[in-house]
């Protein structure tokens, strides 16, 4: 995966697909949940905004933290049983059997197979 500007990450994600927000849970593991209705709300500065009442914005608000991604072919199958189950009692990583790998600068890993993956800060909760 190559580090690209906001710009170029809009050309992958618009009109906006199925995308997998992960956030950390509690325990330290990772919480894999299937959006598609993130949308970028600023440029300057980059502002990327999703909603969930889940366990996803539980731990978005709690850590403050959240990884964007857009999954790839090999994960469409397994998105489905994400979606399904909830991450308040389910570890999804390992029920589903999701190969995940580190993101530098979080404690938050995602999916080895992401096209994109963009880090978010939470600037505000609603």
């Amino acid at each position: 995966m190559k580090e690209m500007n906001i710009f170029e990450a809009t050309a992958m994600t618009s009109p906006n697909p199925l995308t997998l927000i992960c956030t950390r849970q509690a325990d330290g593991g990772t919480n894999p949940a299937p959006i598609c209705f993130g949308s970028y709300l600023s440029f300057n500065p980059p502002m990327f905004g999703f909603a969930t009442s889940a366990q996803t914005g539980v731990n978005a608000r709690e850590r403050g933290e959240a990884i964007v991604t857009v999954p790839g072919e090999t994960l469409s199958q397994k998105l489905m049983s994400c979606g399904a189950s909830s991450g308040r009692n389910t570890n999804k990583v390992e029920a589903f059997d999701i190969a995940m790998k580190p993101f530098e600068g979080s404690e938050i890993q995602i999916p080895e197979d992401s096209r994109l993956a963009i880090r978010l800060k939470l600037n505000q909760a609603i």
